[in-house]
């Protein structure tokens, strides 16, 4: 093994921390005993060795053990001892899977893994001086800040992986969350971490005794708290792992994946530090955001939401704090597409059929109108400067076929306004509302128009080569677009591109601007076709923010409607 201490940007720390699901419980499989080149373990005294597992030798049950279960013994406590047949190794965790990861994106870079989970700790044992209840020479805090301090004489920590709370979930810890918030500054302050550290930390499972498992939203509301209030603070979601079989500790398969979900989050920080998931809504595809300011929520629908499936639906509407603090409607319409709004706070809702209705939460929705001549479905929406609304519709061949847009004015009567090929997209007005923009997804182009409130006139092309999605406009004049992709685009008025957004791994379906100032904004994107461990990975399906952006959004005026 050779590697090069001598150039510190060559190579890049990645602490470990928390207690036994980090150190790992897992038992090891060949995969897990094989050299990854370039990724390593740095171990007190400077020793560095190749990152097999156990990585983490916490305890003494971790380690090499024989077929009757007793362990084997070196002179050198970091050898990794294979055992003979039957035997086993015990302690794989998510950091080595987090290190491979990381080296097939950094590959001129050597990964070294800093190891310091100790098992059974409480949140008490990572301040300042606490002390492991199991083991009272034994400071994991203080150990970690030392073991930290000295590789970091050798490389750049990138990320803190943090995984911990099962101690006190049973011991009920009141103010947990100051406590977490104390340790993550903690850490930032002594190892002199900036924001463009993430601190990444792993919920609690859903396997626990009942112990554990009544007080697991101790942990979690910490995690999505700290996840709202502080930027570099994000966490990864574990409710669908499994336990080894003692309903405590996550088995080998499960934390291999938690290492994937480590390191997901960490890419997608890397990627866009300023995106921050908002809702993690388990949608097939988020669609439609939409920022209502008669509520002030943002809403979104999944049209492809079904009666069958899980995924909840298909008007959703973010109501509280956390990821997953949001509520579903099901007005009763099938699928629903898009919606504008009244401004007595009822929507227009562009449903099943092609019908519009008007609807409000909790109340009955009432049929206004239907665009005839057998269409097949909405897609998009915007309401224009006079209160009517631009919608756009599918064709039954999809891209294949020939996509509409139609205007739905205040008498409930719909005007035809122009076609394109395949599937017609999102749609937006410039800041004095003389242009008008609208996306052929097929074609891969955004147009734009004239308006005038008799029509829409002069088309050109805004932007071509792109596949444009949803879209948004700011006041500058930037017309924002999502990519059905890892991205969100946006092009200055005259069409160039000036600025970009990463997702990685996602896919992209629109956007909107909202929040008091309309600095917030929020992108919608797809998991299709589903895949739960798409979502729980990488929130798949969901929605995030950009909160208080540089960009200032444009309000979407109110629909008109004469009659309801």
């Amino acid at each position: 093994m050779c590697i090069d201490l001598t150039d510190p940007e060559k190579n890049l720390l990645v602490l470990l921390a928390g207690q036994s699901n980090m150190a790992g419980r897992g038992i090891a499989e060949t995969e897990d005993l094989t050299e990854i080149p370039g990724v390593y373990v740095f171990r007190p005294g400077n020793i560095i060795r190749s990152a097999v597992e156990p990585i983490t030798r916490d305890r003494d049950f971790v380690g090499s053990f024989d077929k009757n279960g007793k362990k084997i013994e070196s002179a050198d406590p970091w050898d990794n001892i294979l055992p003979g047949d039957g035997g086993r190794i015990v302690g794989v965790g998510p950091g080595r899977t987090f290190g491979r990861l990381l080296k097939e994106i950094y590959a001129d870079k050597n990964i070294i893994l800093l190891p310091c989970a100790v098992g059974g700790t409480s949140i008490a044992a990572w301040m300042p001086g606490g002390t492991d209840e199991w083991d009272p020479d034994n400071h994991p805090y203080d150990n970690a800040i030392k073991l930290a301090r000295e590789a970091r004489k050798y490389g750049k920590i990138v990320a803190v992986c943090w995984h911990q709370g099962e101690s006190d979930a049973a011991k009920q810890t009141p103010n947990y969350t100051e406590k977490l918030r104390t340790v993550v500054n903690n850490f930032r302050r002594d190892l002199q971490l900036d924001k463009s550290v993430p601190f990444i930390a792993g919920e609690l499972g859903s396997f626990y005794n009942e112990n554990i498992s009544v007080n697991v939203n101790i942990v979690d509301k910490a995690l999505n708290t700290l996840a709202e209030e502080d930027p570099s603070f994000r966490f990864v979601m574990t409710k669908d792992l499994n336990h080894k079989g003692d309903n405590l500790h996550f088995d080998t398969a499960s934390q291999h994946e938690l290492g994937k979900r480590y390191f997901e989050v960490f890419r997608q920080f890397a990627a866009s530090p300023e995106l921050r998931p908002f809702a993690a809504s388990m949608s097939m595809v988020a669609e439609g955001p939409f920022y209502s300011r008669c509520d002030g929520c943002i809403y979104w629908v999944d049209p492809l939401k079904t009666d069958q499936d899980e995924c909840p639906g298909p008007v959703l509407r973010k109501s509280a704090a956390g990821v997953d603090g949001f509520e579903s409607f099901d007005p009763g319409v099938g699928r629903i597409s898009a919606y504008a709004q009244l401004e007595d706070g009822r929507f227009l809702l562009f449903a099943a059929g092609c019908r519009v209705w008007s609807w409000k939460p909790a109340e009955k929705p009432q049929l206004l109108a239907e665009l005839e001549g057998g269409k097949f479905a909405f897609n998009d929406v915007t309401t224009a400067p006079d209160g009517s609304v631009f919608c756009t519709v599918l064709s039954h061949e999809m891209h294949n076929g020939t996509g509409e847009l139609w205007q739905f004015c205040p008498d409930n009567s719909f005007k035809f306004v122009d076609t394109c090929r395949g599937v017609p997209n999102g749609m937006g007005f410039s800041p004095d509302g003389k242009t008008f923009y609208f996306t052929a997804t097929t074609e891969k182009t955004i147009y734009q128009y004239r308006y005038t409130p008799d029509g829409v006139y002069d088309k050109k092309v805004f932007v071509s080569g792109t596949p444009c999605d949803g879209l948004a406009v700011d006041t500058a004049g930037g017309v924002w677009s999502a990519i059905w992709g890892p991205k969100v685009l946006r092009f200055d008025a005259d069409g160039k591109l000036d600025h970009e957004l990463h997702l990685p791994g996602m896919k992209a379906s629109s956007l909107c601007f909202g929040g008091r100032e309309m600095r917030d904004i929020f992108i919608t994107t797809a998991n299709r076709p589903f895949d739960k461990n798409a979502f729980f990975r990488q929130r798949s399906g969901g929605v995030f923010c950009l909160k208080s952006s540089p960009w200032q959004g444009m309000k979407i005026p109110f629909a008109k409607i004469n009659k309801i």
